[in-house]
């Protein structure tokens, strides 16, 4: 089944309103250097998170499946060591597949 996904991004559509516009650019800075920082820091930027489960190293990506009742999560790193980044599975008798994009990071 194919599906689009449209992403909006709110700073294309400028305002009338200076102070809005003022205002809007500030925090776009402010969040642009946190969100920046994520990516690089071994600490958390945003502690939101309780974090207790030492399985995994602190935020090491994964991606969540659930079929019915059924969950199960998998390590960005697992995926991409798969045969060309691709991992098939089955989760809830459901024949699943993960794929990793190199070229994209995703």
């Amino acid at each position: 089944k194919d599906v689009e996904v449209f992403i909006n991004d709110y700073r294309e559509f400028p305002t009338l309103n200076p102070v809005k516009t003022i205002y809007d650019g500030v925090f776009n800075f402010i969040f642009d250097r946190a969100i920046s920082k994520h990516n690089v820091a071994d600490e958390l930027i945003f502690k939101t998170v309780d974090y207790k489960d030492k399985r995994l190293a602190l935020k090491q990506r994964v991606w969540g499946f659930n079929v019915g009742d059924d969950y199960c999560a998998l390590t960005e790193e697992f995926v991409q060591k798969g045969n060309n980044g691709v991992r098939n599975f089955k989760l809830g008798g459901q024949p699943l597949v993960a794929s990793y994009d190199f070229d994209h990071h995703s």
